[in-house]
């Protein structure tokens, strides 16, 4: 039981800091990695030279991470610099006044695009102010894409929780002599871990749209009614299947870096056009939000303006958009994750010699500081 409680102190730190302090991870987790090394040695004795040897090979994992996340927000940046992400924002403003096909479009298409592209608080970082810059109340725009922080998120990243936080976590000597003993490889293994896992998220998956709009509507809606809101369940469905399907067929056909990245791209390329056409929507009146006066003084944050064309000026940080440098289109806006789309998955294709190249290179750290 000692045990027990002790093994926990480093998850309890972090929830007491970051939920009950409000501390900001950067302050928090420091803290929490001091009680974690207090553990380690007063609970379980361990070396101190052990307990620096794990902090090196975090430190490592950490700089994985941080290869993934920092190519992914510099593009991101050089997209908002240069006006492409306005040039998406406005996109997704001409498809349908009706705020809940923006919802699921925008939230749950989009966002699962770039969490499966960045992860890391990406859709919340960007889908939320797309959110408000069409219209919608800042919390109502929070909620939506905190709201589709599920599905995705298995996936996010190109994969990192799969690859990197399984495979990490499992690469241990009693898993991996019961992978040795099998008929396949630790990779294939760490695969069909998320294979699986994108069955049980991708048939949760089918949910989400219907709770992001029951949200919407019960919470800000002008009636405050989830049914009226979710009177476009057959639409919303459709935009359920065309992710999850895809979703599901890359996770068991690819692997772990693209569910979420392609099955969005996929979905998107099926749910824009039909909602532009207004399929499964014909005769389902535009719904919309209330006047900006009769929002409720907790939908906006302090200094947020309430005016519906201002909020259209916004961009992804909630600021104004980017500079425009010359026209650029919406195929050219959205080339960039077009193009690292398909290299990412040219090189994750078998029949193809790059993945084998890419593979064969590895750098690697044994035995830190004569620790096994």
């Amino acid at each position: 039981m000692t045990l027990t409680i002790a093994a926990l102190a480093p998850l309890l730190a972090v929830f007491a800091l970051l939920v009950l302090c409000r501390w900001p991870a950067t302050r928090a987790m420091p803290f929490a990695y001091v009680v974690v090394v207090a553990v380690g040695i007063a609970a379980w004795e361990m070396d101190p030279i052990v307990v620096m040897a794990a902090s090196l090979k975090g430190g490592m994992i950490a700089l994985t991470l941080l290869w993934i996340i920092l190519p992914a927000l510099a593009l991101l940046y050089t997209l908002r610099e240069t006006g492409g992400m306005a040039v998406i924002r406005a996109g997704f403003h001409d498809i349908s006044p009706d705020a809940r096909v923006q919802a699921l479009i925008v939230a749950w298409l989009f966002g699962s695009f770039m969490e499966g592209a960045a992860g890391f608080g990406t859709p919340a970082a960007i889908a939320g102010p797309l959110l408000v810059a069409l219209g919608f109340p800042p919390l109502a725009a929070c909620a939506s894409a905190l709201i589709i922080q599920s599905t995705p998120v298995t996936f996010g990243a190109v994969g990192t929780p799969i690859i990197i936080g399984m495979g990490e976590a499992l690469n241990v000597p009693s898993v991996l002599e019961v992978v040795d003993a099998s008929s396949v490889t630790y990779d294939a293994f760490i695969a069909g871990i998320g294979a699986r896992a994108a069955t049980v998220h991708a048939i949760c998956g089918l949910l989400v749209p219907f709770m992001l709009l029951a949200v919407l509507g019960r919470m800000f809606g002008r009636d405050r009614s989830a049914r009226t809101a979710l009177s476009i369940w057959p639409f919303a469905l459709f935009a359920a299947v065309a992710f999850v399907v895809p979703y599901l067929a890359v996770a068991w056909l690819l692997g772990p870096e693209f569910p979420s990245l392609l099955g969005s791209l996929v979905a998107l390329a099926i749910v824009v056009p039909a909602a532009r056409r207004g399929f499964l929507l014909d005769g389902e009146p535009v719904w919309t939000f209330a006047p900006t006066e009769d929002w409720e003084p907790t939908w906006t944050s302090e200094g947020t303006t309430t005016s519906r064309e201002t909020n259209e000026s916004r961009s992804s940080s909630g600021e104004l958009p980017g500079p425009v440098h010359g026209e650029i289109g919406l195929l050219r806006a959205w080339s960039p994750y077009i193009v690292a789309a398909s290299i990412l998955v040219i090189t994750r294709l078998y029949v193809l010699p790059l993945r084998g190249w890419l593979q064969s290179v590895e750098l690697t750290w044994e035995s830190i500081l004569g620790t096994s």
